[in-house]
């Protein structure tokens, strides 16, 4: 039913997905964007964003594939709070 979600814990995604709805991606810092090349955009220039921890991103990948009837609860208790 429910498919679980892994998002870096930065910026706008933050304020709606925590531990009790998804998995949110540990921050290892704030780095600059940088242009490379065909990917790039001319409005990212000077902007910084979140560096995922890839670590915590393999710990979180592998916990999702041990642990599959936990996207069932995520989402009955995301969609709970999202009717209120």
């Amino acid at each position: 039913m429910g498919m679980p979600v892994i998002s870096t814990n930065w910026s706008g995604v933050a304020a709606f997905l925590h531990e009790g709805v998804g998995y949110p991606i540990r921050v290892d810092g704030i780095v600059e964007a940088v242009d490379n090349g065909a990917n790039s955009f001319e409005w990212f220039k000077h902007q910084r964003w979140a560096q995922p921890s890839k670590e915590h991103l393999k710990f979180l990948m592998r916990h999702v594939v041990q642990n599959p009837g936990r996207g069932d609860a995520f989402f009955i208790y995301a969609f709970t709070i999202a009717k209120d």
